[in-house]
């Protein structure tokens, strides 16, 4: 599956984004545009009705939507609206389908797509061993691949819904976002490996991962946990919290990994993320 990365250490000379740089603008300026074909709206509807019908755990959550964002040197400025997985699905599952969104007064397709903001982690253990998880064959994307741990910032964790969003930015709000898009990657975490949240590091931003045909986004971050490899083992087969998406924790050295990714089997969100992980260290850094 395509994929394009974008590496923030271009604009910040090789320096990950922390939770102090990043700025996020919510306002429903910035949700999904209803596309002008009624029969293309429908057919989001109908498409998510048949992957409903074939796999009746699917939910659909409302999410945060990127419209744009602005790497400088100094800090990370995203504007984000809401959308839901119902329309991620519903458009970006079908290939045939984005290359067609565009209409002779708005050319740009990206207005009327999802563009779901997801994270994902590249979580480093103290013995230099990357953690991947191996996707179950039940769930809506990517079944039975490599992943890493990731999610997706959740509006509902900061009161925020469709009538509740903002229709201008504010301060407070915006702040809040921040924060969940932070906690959201360290949050995903814990639940998928069950490692205590004392023992990870704050996470550093190293980019974007923008995947398929409609390019959607998964946020890139570093996280290091204090545990080695049979500590996090250990923790794991206790039983984490959401065991739904994953079936097997998996290992494998830092260096062979960001080596040789693309002879594995990841996910487009997982290969971009250790891509970039790569590219990090290749400012002389240590993961």
């Amino acid at each position: 599956m395509q994929r394009r990365c974008v590496s923030f250490l271009d604009a910040t000379s090789g320096a990950a984004y922390l939770r102090s740089q990043v700025r996020v603008e919510l306002s429903s300026a910035y949700n999904r545009k209803v596309h002008p074909s009624m029969a293309l709206e429908q057919s989001i509807h109908d498409t998510w009705e048949t992957k409903l019908a074939a796999n009746p755990q699917l939910f659909n959550g409302t999410k945060f939507r990127l419209s744009e964002f602005a790497a400088t040197p100094t800090e990370l400025h995203m504007k984000w609206g809401l959308t839901d997985y119902k329309t991620y699905l519903g458009l970006c599952s079908r290939c045939d389908v984005v290359s067609t969104l565009g209409t002779p007064t708005h050319p740009d397709v990206s207005m009327y797509l999802s563009n779901k903001i997801g994270v994902a982690a590249a979580l480093v253990t103290a013995d230099d061993k990357l953690c991947f998880l191996k996707r179950s064959a039940t769930v809506g994307a990517y079944p039975n691949l490599l992943d890493v741990p990731g999610g997706h910032p959740e509006p509902t964790h900061i009161d925020i819904d469709w009538r509740s969003l903002p229709t201008v930015p504010d301060g407070a709000t915006n702040d809040r976002c921040v924060d969940e898009f932070f906690d959201s990657i360290t949050t995903e975490i814990c639940e998928e490996v069950n490692v205590p949240l004392a023992t990870l590091s704050p996470p550093r931003l190293l980019g974007v991962t923008m995947q398929g045909k409609a390019a959607t986004p998964s946020f890139a971050f570093l996280v290091q946990c204090s545990l080695d490899a049979a500590a996090v083992a250990g923790c794991y087969d206790q039983g984490p919290v959401d065991q739904y998406e994953a079936t097997k924790l998996i290992f494998q050295s830092t260096q062979n990994v960001v080596n040789s990714w693309r002879s594995v089997g990841l996910t487009p969100s997982a290969a971009g993320c250790i891509e970039l992980l790569g590219r990090y260290l290749e400012y002389d850094h240590v993961a």
